[in-house]
Parts: C-alpha cells; sequence; structure tokens
C-alpha cells in the first residue's frame, strides 16, 4: 500500500474504526501495520504531508479512540484474571473433592 491521498487514509480510518468497534484485534493489527507502512512512505516528503494533512488530523482521532479502546479491553481482561485467581482456592478444592468422590466409587 503506498497511494498516498486522502482516500487511502480515510479507507485505513475506517478499517481500524471497524475493528476496534468489533474488538477485532487482528483485524486492528493488519490495520494498524498497513498504516505504519504508508506512514513511512511520508518520511521527508513535506510535500505528500501537506496534500493529506486533513487525513491524517482525521486518521489521528481515529486511531486514538482504538487505542483507547484496546487499553479498555486489556483493563477488562485483567479484571477477569483477577476474578477467575479470586476463585481458584474454590475451583482447586472443588477439583480435590470431586477426585476423592471417583475414588471412593
Amino acid at each position: 500500500m503506498n497511494r498516498h491521498d486522502n482516500d487511502t487514509y480515510a479507507r485505513i480510518a475506517q478499517r481500524i474504526e471497524r475493528a476496534a468497534d468489533a474488538d477485532d484485534w487482528a483485524g486492528l493489527a493488519a490495520a494498524d501495520r498497513d498504516l505504519a507502512d504508508l506512514l513511512s512512505g511520508l518520511n521527508g516528503r513535506p510535500d505528500l504531508v501537506a496534500t493529506v494533512r486533513p487525513a491524517l488530523l482525521a486518521l489521528r482521532a481515529v486511531h486514538g479512540a482504538a487505542v483507547q479502546r484496546c487499553v479498555e479491553a486489556g483493563v477488562r481482561a485483567g479484571e477477569h484474571l483477577a476474578e477467575l485467581g479470586a476463585s481458584r482456592d474454590g475451583w482447586l478444592a472443588y477439583a480435590h473433592d470431586h477426585s476423592l468422590s471417583d475414588e471412593q466409587s
């Protein structure tokens, strides 16, 4: 992907937004890689940056929202893991009790 025009950046912004809204982390990672590749082509090209500035500004907002979505998902996953860890003793006791009852049968 190497077209530097507003439509190209708008399409990537849409991909990022859709993936983030759907919690599609693989799709979000793919769009982010494509964006990184595209942005690397802007290095040393102020003429291109000026041409796509409106799209870059919109993309920055979409990307920022996607990052926030990732942070929130990470917090939720951490909370879920903490809940699982808190229940660990109960699970172990149940498993132990269940294995004892199987041995007695």
